[in-house]
């Protein structure tokens, strides 16, 4: 329909973060994770930009440690995820509140584009988080994130993980 606003899921992931209450990001930047970044900075999310995954997880950790708030992650897939893990499980074992955001291959390639190592994510971050889940569709971010973040903040408290495919991080869909 001509008019008709659209958004891209990194700017829908963005906008639920920010209706939870989200002020600050501790990331990673990702080429792959671009659409959120920039919905990030377009909603007022402060992003701290490290150098190394583990530590913006301890970021992330400390933040929602010293804060009682929900601490944000956002990293690269494969390796980048990989490096990250070790804070998954500490916010897990600690009862702190995270949401880890981690990149994926797009749906449509999963299987010959396997972007970064192609490792099951999903599958390697269940034992060190309380929930993990990987987004199937741009339309059902606002509905999954919201439950990510409903699973970290109540007890016991603890880490999750959602994982977001590239196609469904840059697809443009009409905004609810």
């Amino acid at each position: 329909m001509a008019g008709e606003e659209r958004l891209v899921g990194g700017q829908i992931l963005a906008r639920t973060l920010k209706a939870a209450g989200v002020k600050q990001a501790f990331a990673l930047h990702g080429g792959h994770l671009e659409a959120l970044l920039k919905g990030c900075v377009d909603e007022g999310i402060a992003l701290t930009d490290f150098r190394h995954e583990s530590a913006a997880g301890h970021a992330a950790d400390a933040y929602a440690r010293v804060t009682g708030e929900l601490g944000v992650c956002i990293v690269t897939a494969g390796p980048g995820f990989t490096n990250a893990i070790s804070a998954m499980a500490n916010a897990r074992l600690d009862g702190t509140p995270v949401l880890f955001i981690v990149g994926a291959p797009p749906l449509r390639e999963v299987e010959t584009n396997p972007l970064q190592g192609g490792i099951d994510q999903v599958a390697i971050a269940r034992p060190a988080v309380k929930w993990a889940f990987s987004i199937p569709a741009t339309e059902r971010i606002a509905d999954l994130t919201a439950m990510a973040i409903r699973k970290a903040m109540t007890g016991p408290r603890g880490s999750v993980l959602l994982e977001v495919p590239i196609d469904v991080l840059h697809m443009a869909v009409p905004a609810s």
